[in-house]
């Protein structure tokens, strides 16, 4: 459960969980419903590799790729997936989010990235359990906090 919000860092940041970065699944171009994935730090297309949090009117925040501002980090309802879609076309619910701190890993720097109309918060989460995807890395859902220390719901900022 939600502690507090955060802070919403400004600039463009990586967000890393475990050793993997969050990333957008393509080789350069943004395009509706992109995957997004945990994966290697890349040299090759680090934009993939680069968000940004911009406010919103409500107090929350849309987390854009540098890929294409246009785009941002949303929900694919359908099955929870995370992928990037034009905020423009898109349900406010499937792409405001908040950054929020969790108990016990306000030490290690840790936060919790959460769909903020998610009744007690619909938080990003690597699968690190499934199947790696054929370019490397692994795919990334929304899903209910399942421990506040799950490694695999907790994005350091960089």
């Amino acid at each position: 459960e939600v502690v507090t919000r955060a802070f919403a860092p400004t600039g463009w940041h990586h967000y890393r969980n475990e050793t993997l970065y969050l990333n957008v699944y393509t080789d350069g171009a943004a395009y509706e419903n992109c995957n997004v994935t945990v994966f290697a730090p890349s040299s090759t297309y680090p934009d993939s590799q680069l968000f940004q949090f911009v406010a919103t009117s409500s107090g929350n925040y849309i987390m854009h790729t540098k890929i294409d501002m246009n785009y941002s980090v949303e929900r694919y309802t359908p099955n929870n997936n995370c992928d990037i879609y034009p905020w423009s076309k898109n349900n406010v619910a499937d792409y405001e989010i908040h950054v929020a701190y969790e108990p016990g890993s306000q030490v290690t720097e840790r936060y919790g990235i959460v769909l903020a109309a998610q009744v007690g918060g619909s938080y990003l989460a690597a699968t690190r359990t499934s199947t790696a995807m054929p370019a490397g890395g692994y795919n990334v859902i929304w899903q209910a906090t399942t421990s506040v220390t799950n490694p695999n719901q907790l994005w350091s900022i960089y």
